[in-house]
């Protein structure tokens, strides 16, 4: 069943882990987290990647995402406190208060080796437009309680050879791991206070992507809608 943005759970985990695995066909486990991702998607996916559940899991996956080492999730962390921090009044108005930003900022400190409590994991919406901006890329975040696609707030967009799309996986409704997805995949849904919140140079940053955006509804919300008619019949 496809929900808003606005009802994606804030994941992550807190179980030690030491190791993370590459997860490929026909690996039991990427069978498993597949079926966590709207069937319609699966013909899309071309590699799944684990990544350590210490509640650090979401900044973990974007790091390699982002072609890094998983274990820099702390730079990840840094570098998103610094932008709600420099564009400190485009985030209040985005989130509609001063609270909400201080609790994002709180929420990105930690310390290496403490224990990552909830209030520290990752949340969505709302760190998407961080990452998407910070980063100037694409961020989608793949789920089957819902899919959501972020662009960049601020910034002219680039020749669209250039654009870097990413996507986390939110499974188990608590651990983010990475995906890999094949060249013109579908492109979920924008978040629903993007276009309301970004400068106007940065409209473009869509126009590329509307017919696959308008894919994705075909094929992934058009299909979940019938299929919830078919239940009720």
């Amino acid at each position: 069943m496809y929900v808003s943005s606005s009802q994606l759970p804030i994941p992550s985990t807190n179980v030690p882990f030491t190791t993370f695995k590459r997860i490929k066909a026909p690996s039991t486990k990427v069978f498993s987290y597949i079926n966590q991702f709207p069937p319609e998607l699966h013909c899309y996916i071309n590699d799944i990647i684990d990544v350590v559940p210490d509640g650090n899991c979401g900044f973990r996956a974007l790091a390699a995402l982002l072609g890094q080492e998983e274990h820099n999730w702390a730079q990840i962390r840094i570098d998103l406190a610094k932008e709600l921090q420099e564009f400190h009044h485009e985030y209040v108005a985005l989130y509609g208060s001063i609270e909400r930003v201080n609790q994002l900022l709180d929420s990105l400190y930690t310390i290496p080796g403490m224990l990552v409590t909830p209030d520290k994991w990752m949340s969505l919406p709302d760190m998407g437009y961080l990452i998407a901006t910070k980063f100037k890329l694409v961020f989608l975040v793949l789920s089957n309680c819902g899919c959501i696609t972020f662009f960049p707030l601020r910034g002219h967009t680039s020749p669209m050879r250039n654009h870097k799309i990413i996507a986390v996986g939110l499974v188990n409704s608590c651990h983010f791991v990475q995906v890999h997805l094949k060249d013109g995949h579908p492109i979920p849904p924008i978040a629903s206070k993007w276009h309301t919140h970004c400068h106007a140079h940065a409209r473009h940053w869509e126009l590329p992507y509307l017919k696959r955006i308008q894919q994705f509804k075909w094929q992934v919300e058009r299909k979940q809608f019938k299929s919830r008619c078919r239940h009720y019949e």
